[in-house]
């Protein structure tokens, strides 16, 4: 899905104050948290935190806020943006610090920086976005992405976050960590082992519960779709791990939201959640295999995808939203949906080109 950009011709620019939020315990900071400080603490003084612990987010949050912040640099993993985003969203049902949003690739995996062009080492990369903003370019980056709420069923806020996984890709997931992370395997070559992994065990049946777990899609107009799985995947991001694109790619994929399909079709009505489910049958997952290609996956005979704005899994065993495991409680039904779209910057060329600047 191409991002608005938010940036209107005649606004007045607005100098920027720089927050950074560190997750000193992510994977890529041990090496670059002190280059990060030290960037930081040049730019703006007491504008930096580093958090132990996720519980200590939204009081750093709340400083910010106060201290009139209007750029919030979260410098960690995919877990670590999930758990800000989602605390943010808390922090804003009383309006309205809205502040935007860029990310460092402090973490492992960083699936969300590198779906925004942010792959730089952490402090190259903050120092980038310095220069931009001494320069009155930042605004040019910024676009309104859309993020994915996370309805456990247990009555409490949803959680918010712009991946999410379910089925064997749990499973997956879990074994990844903790059979090739723990052995500094390099990560692009931990990933393909993983996805081998899963579709292979899939393809000649092995793997069980671990990874093949059933459950039942429904989506807004009625279709269900119920069997064993290896994969459920929903997101607003523009590819996944491996630059993968799961999902059914709608006929007006290059136009800004708002514009019509050949369909006839907004993008909005048209759904900014992308999910799919792949059955743990080799006849499926070979369709899938094949329909990555031109993105044309369908609904039926064991793939399902669809762009929808909610959809609603039952009986799901674990989920992972941006790398985070939830338990849901036996029997609940879980919702995801397409929540509210918040700033961001992206440094993908095609982002900023959608700007008309």
């Amino acid at each position: 899905m191409l991002q608005q950009p938010i940036r209107e011709c005649g606004t007045e620019p607005v100098t920027p104050l720089f927050g950074v939020l560190s997750n000193p315990t992510s994977t890529r900071n041990r090496a670059h948290l002190s280059a990060v400080r030290t960037a930081a603490g040049a730019r703006s003084p007491g504008l930096h935190r580093a958090v132990d612990r996720i519980a200590d987010i939204p009081a750093v949050l709340q400083d910010f806020a106060q201290a009139g912040v209007t750029h919030l640099v979260i410098n960690g993993g995919d877990g670590t943006i999930q758990a800000v985003l989602s605390d943010l969203a808390r922090l804003n049902r009383q309006p309205a610090w809205r502040p935007v949003i860029a990310v460092l690739p402090g973490g492992k995996t960083n699936l969300v920086a590198r779906n925004l062009g942010l792959t730089e080492p952490p402090e190259r990369l903050l120092g980038r976005l310095f220069d931009l903003a001494d320069r009155g370019r930042l605004d040019d980056h910024v676009i309104a992405h859309p993020l994915i709420e996370l309805d456990l069923g247990d009555g409490q806020t949803p959680h918010v976050g712009l991946f999410f996984g379910g089925a064997g890709l749990v499973g997956a997931l879990v074994w990844c960590r903790d059979s090739l992370y723990t052995r500094g395997w390099p990560l692009s070559l931990a990933h393909g082992v993983a996805f081998v992994t899963l579709v292979g065990g899939a393809l000649i049946g092995r793997g069980g519960d671990f990874l093949h777990r059933p459950l039942t899609l429904e989506t807004p107009d009625g279709r269900r779709a119920t069997g064993t799985f290896m994969v459920a995947v929903g997101t607003t991001l523009d590819r996944l791990l491996l630059r993968l694109r799961p999902f059914d790619v709608e006929p007006g994929a290059g136009r800004e939201p708002g514009q019509t399909t050949a369909a006839g079709r907004s993008r909005e009505a048209a759904g900014r959640l992308h999910m799919t489910a792949i059955a743990s049958r080799p006849g499926a997952i070979l369709r899938a295999l094949w329909a990555l290609g031109p993105g044309r996956f369908g609904w039926g005979r064991g793939v399902y995808s669809v762009n929808a704005e909610r959809v609603w899994l039952h009986d799901s065993g674990p989920v992972v939203l941006d790398g985070e495991i939830f338990h849901p409680a036996p029997g609940a039904v879980v919702t995801l949906r397409a929540g509210a779209s918040v700033p961001m910057v992206s440094l993908k060329p095609h982002h900023r080109a959608a700007g008309g600047r």
